[in-house]
């Protein structure tokens, strides 16, 4: 099945109620994953959750979130990326679809999240930004990038 994507975001849909949404963990190339040693040690990580709407070429709109477990450093790494059930219940994705896109691509990011970084790094990274709100602004910016990532490596593999 051949996908075309949108993506909506908005930092007041953020905050869901967990218990009535299931979450399936996806698979992180190694070249991303953040050491689970470090965040349990530190417990310096934030939990974001975005929007992701797909909609396919018979014009079905495919709805879901994405919630990712950052470093609060914004390091380009994750500890967790979970997408909602229903991304892998209505299209063919398995659980490893990110490490398969790596695999047959070499990029594990795609060519989006750099220049997104960047953009983030220039509108929240000076001191109002990030020290006195704990860079909480350039972390949902950098979840923003994430999830344009997923909607290139899941527009790679369908």
């Amino acid at each position: 099945m051949f996908i075309s994507t949108l993506t909506f975001w908005s930092c007041d849909k953020d905050i869901i109620d967990e218990s009535k949404v299931k979450f399936t963990e996806v698979e992180i190339p190694a070249k991303i994953k953040a050491s689970e040693t470090l965040e349990k040690s530190t417990g310096n990580y934030d939990k974001v959750v975005k929007d992701m709407v797909f909609i396919t070429n018979e014009g079905k709109e495919l709805e879901g979130k994405v919630r990712l477990t950052m470093p609060y450093d914004c390091s380009e790494s994750l500890y967790n990326l979970e997408l909602t059930d229903n991304f892998f219940d209505e299209t063919d994705l398995s659980t490893d679809f990110w490490v398969i896109y790596e695999n047959e691509t070499k990029s594990s990011k795609g060519p989006s999240y750099s220049e997104c970084a960047v953009q983030c790094d220039d509108n929240y990274n000076d001191e109002e930004h990030y020290n006195h709100g704990n860079g909480t602004a350039r972390r949902r910016c950098i979840a923003r990038c994430w999830v344009d990532v997923m909607v290139e490596v899941i527009t790679g593999i369908i």
